[in-house]
């Protein structure tokens, strides 16, 4: 026997181990058992086979986290300036400006010129004297201190401009355009409008501006003064397009105008995208030949071979410059398909084809054991509704659409559940199982939108908006079946006329009564604010 072997069993002997005193209801066998439990865990934590199960899981992981990546691509921070790139600051803030400094400004201004766009002139300043000297410090200290130029440009940006304007974006640039569609399609083909899509050489984007703000700051200009210099440039985008504009409306005697709603438009435009509108073609080719000309005075060239026209009621091509301007049965505006007739089904189909793609491409998601069906759920709602979703509020949905949306529906959560064809489970069964009721679906989802668009422009009174959903045209109708117009689906999802407007206005929920139609029904879980689409008795 060894000098070790006989230390142990002779400390066993004297000293054997024994439980807690404290923990009197553990006798000695329940002790063994829990050293053995124990002892046993050790052993498997320890082991090969657990290793490789937990390399195989984190593994996993990394797949599901891999593939997100690839579809929506790796997020990498450009150089650049302010809040967005230094994390929430943006420099040490320069010293404001001095009265002295805007007082000698004023003293080397020109005499017999006008300064600003209000076209002071200069001697009106220097009369001013410490009035005005005060109340531009006021002005420049304010905005040294923001950044904010928004409340001076405000008179300045055109109610066609649906870019650097609060509550106004893509999707009410694409709904104004696709409801003047509508409202022309159902009348007789002596109403008529062209639209021209002009697409400029590159106008604001041949120089990347992010490294022009990097390089500035690698000059040593500070960050203060460089952010504010990013500031006006991203607001005078939008100017420049409106001094184009005005030109154009200048050089003319009687703009081609559309009239709709009591409201004359000619132009629809995001930043520096513009989109003109006449009465007819000839009208369209001298507006495209006169806005031409003022852009290259300005510095800009329009790109013929990408400027397109789509025409309602009309036929034939125009000239620019002579050049002629394909004419096209659809095309995309802001990233949604518009047609001649804009029934939608294109954009729906386009969407559900994109939305389609990214449920494919996450197929190792949805395949994963580690991930729970909750979760899975969560990831579609944010990565393939939101595809599937976007511009929504434009849509005008008939009954077809309405199928075509469902059966896409179920479709995704076949995919994300793994169900196979062949097992032959319904659509209640697959519902169940993903836990999204039909209430809760994504053409719910499309009304509650589209309701609460409506209510959103309705309550803020006269706009362009507003002039293209409920005005009308000139023009005699059709002969014929009335078309489905964009807010035909806002009355038939509510009480009609009367209780749309009330709702609008109100922000009241609608209480629902009687058998209800399931595709009548919001889901029960939206916020108070929310409008709820009523029901009929059946």
């Amino acid at each position: 026997m060894s000098l070790h072997q006989g230390l142990v069993e002779s400390i066993e002997e004297v000293c054997p181990e024994k439980p807690p005193v404290s923990i009197t209801w553990i006798d000695e066998e329940c002790w063994r058992l829990i050293q053995e439990r124990t002892g046993a865990k050790q052993r498997g934590m320890n082991s090969d086979e657990h290793r490789q199960a937990t390399k195989i899981a984190q593994g996993d992981y990394k797949t599901v986290y891999k593939n997100i990546k690839r579809v929506y691509g790796k997020k990498i921070s450009k150089p650049g300036i302010g809040r967005a790139c230094t994390g929430g600051d943006r420099g040490e803030e320069e010293p404001l400006v001095l009265e002295a400094e805007i007082e000698t400004t004023i003293k080397k201004a020109k005499k017999g010129k006008v300064v600003g766009i209000y076209e002071v002139p200069a001697e009106d300043l220097k009369a001013g004297r410490e009035t005005v000297v005060k109340a531009m410090k006021s002005i420049t200290d304010k905005i040294w201190r923001t950044g904010e130029l928004a409340h001076y440009l405000v008179p300045q940006i055109a109610v066609e401009q649906f870019g650097f304007t609060a509550g106004k974006g893509t999707t009410e640039a694409i709904l104004v355009l696709r409801n003047i569609i509508q409202k022309v399609a159902k009348k007789q083909e002596a109403d008529q409008v062209w639209f021209l899509f002009v697409d400029y050489s590159k106008a604001f984007d041949s120089v990347y501006h992010d490294a022009l703000w990097k390089t500035l700051l690698d000059f040593g200009v500070p960050s203060h003064l460089t952010w504010l210099l990013k500031g006006l440039y991203d607001r005078g985008k939008g100017k420049i397009m409106r001094e184009v504009l005005e030109r154009v409306q200048d050089q003319q005697e009687e703009p081609p105008r559309k009239s709709l709603g009591g409201r004359k438009i000619w132009n629809v435009r995001y930043a520096d995208d513009a989109t003109m509108l006449t009465r007819s073609r000839k009208e369209c080719g001298v507006l495209g030949e006169v806005l031409a000309e003022v852009s290259e005075e300005v510095g800009l060239n329009i790109n013929r071979a990408k400027t397109t026209a789509i025409n309602v009621h009309g036929d034939g091509d125009i000239q620019i410059g002579g050049e002629t301007i394909e004419t096209v049965r659809k095309m995309k505006f802001l990233g949604s398909q518009v047609t001649q007739e804009d029934d939608s089904t294109a954009d729906i189909k386009n969407r559900i084809g994109l939305a389609k793609s990214v449920t494919i491409e996450l197929a190792e998601t949805w395949k994963s054991s580690v991930l729970s069906r909750g979760l899975k759920v969560k990831l579609a709602k944010a990565l393939v509704w939101s595809v599937a979703l976007y511009a929504c509020e434009t849509w005008t949905v008939r009954k077809q659409e309405e199928r075509m949306i469902d059966a896409f529906e179920m479709w995704l959560w076949r995919r994300v559940i793994r169900v196979k064809w062949t097992e032959r489970r319904t659509n209640e069964w697959v519902r169940e199982q993903v836990g999204v009721r039909e209430e809760q679906g994504i053409m719910q989802e499309i009304k509650r939108r589209k309701i609460q668009k409506y209510g959103h422009w309705k309550r803020r009174g006269e706009s362009l908006v507003l002039a293209t959903i409920e005005g009308e045209t000139e023009g005699v109708g059709r002969r014929g079946r009335r078309r489905i117009e964009w807010v035909s689906n806002i009355f038939n999802w509510q009480r009609g006329l009367e209780e749309a407007h009330m709702h609008a206005h109100e922000r009241r929920p609608i209480v629902c009564s009687g058998a209800a139609r399931s595709h009548f029904v919001l889901a029960a879980s939206l916020p108070a604010e929310a409008f709820y689409c009523p029901v009929t008795n059946v």
